[in-house]
């Protein structure tokens, strides 16, 4: 699928890697109104004048730019252009965030949803969080759906750390010849992504941001959870993820492990596997249909 974004700046940029990583979508262009960005250079890909969009076969054009005042203005601009209404995605508001990322992963979105509805129908209480946030895609799903719980997110904020990619690609070929030992995640302006990760929140009230890496920001939290979200990627943060959250698990509670399934990233899985000898249990597991993702349930 070969899609465009609309809008050169830090939320498009967030946009465009994960479009790629999570959902498999090819970026084949990105434009913008700022002439002064004409001719950069995005991931490989050049930033172009929107009337260069004329000459470009795509399925969907993502807008997603900051100043929210822009938008009306850009889809009749886009419109005007000849670009068909239902190619436009804006992504302007969180509930349009939203709706626009239950389109591309309609699975595993709305098995998080009918997992918060069936930790309320049982009375199931805890925390909830999310270890890789990046910039919030899931994060706003999980605050959203869990309305009255405090949502921890975990994140360096500012990429992966060299030595665990050194770790995993020393460790996994399949990690060391793909592009995410490239460190594609790498953001120069934490403090940005944090501003964007905050305004796609339903319940911003909720959040509870830890910046660093997590062996380091996750002492001295005591709570116990119903649901977590484990989406570092790396071996060695996923293992002190499963290492920290197994024993503040509710009974019933499930962690969720992204990337479990993705050969590019095999650290996660045998992550799970040397934790299950860690603690001489097989830990009951099952994939929840996104092709990529298993959950694992605590049962005592």
């Amino acid at each position: 699928m070969d899609s465009v974004i609309f809008g050169a700046g830090t939320w498009g940029k967030g946009l465009k890697k994960g479009l790629e990583k999570y959902y498999g979508i090819h970026i084949c262009a990105i434009c913008d109104n700022d002439k002064s960005k004409w001719g950069s250079i995005i991931d490989n890909v050049k930033i172009t004048p929107p009337q260069e969009l004329l000459n470009t076969d795509f399925e969907k054009i993502f807008v997603c730019i900051a100043n929210r005042t822009e938008f009306s203005m850009v889809e009749a601009q886009l419109i005007h252009m000849g670009i068909s209404r239902d190619k436009i995605v804006l992504m302007r508001t969180s509930k349009e965030y939203q709706d626009a990322f239950i389109q591309l992963d309609p699975f595993r979105k709305n098995w998080i949803k009918e997992f918060s509805d069936y930790t309320r129908k049982i009375g199931l209480k805890g925390c909830t969080a999310e270890c890789g946030v990046y910039f919030g895609e899931t994060s706003m799903f999980i605050n959203k759906y869990w309305p009255d719980q405090t949502l921890h997110l975990f994140d360096t904020f500012e990429g992966f750390s060299e030595k665990d990619i050194e770790y995993d690609s020393n460790n996994f070929a399949s990690f060391k010849n793909s592009e995410f030992s490239k460190n594609p995640f790498k953001i120069d302006t934490p403090d940005s992504m944090l501003d964007i990760v905050k305004a796609r929140m339903c319940y911003p009230e909720n959040l509870k941001i830890h910046k660093g890496l997590f062996s380091e920001c996750s002492k001295d939290i005591e709570d116990q959870f119903c649901f977590v979200n484990l989406d570092m990627d790396l071996y060695q943060p996923q293992l002190d993820g499963l290492r920290f959250f197994w024993n503040k698990m509710q009974l019933g509670g499930i962690i969720l492990l992204h990337d479990y399934f993705n050969p590019k990233l095999p650290g996660v899985m045998k992550s799970v596997e040397d934790f299950e000898k860690e603690i001489g249990q097989v830990l009951p597991k099952f994939p929840i249909g996104d092709h990529c993702s298993i959950a694992i349930i605590k049962y005592n």
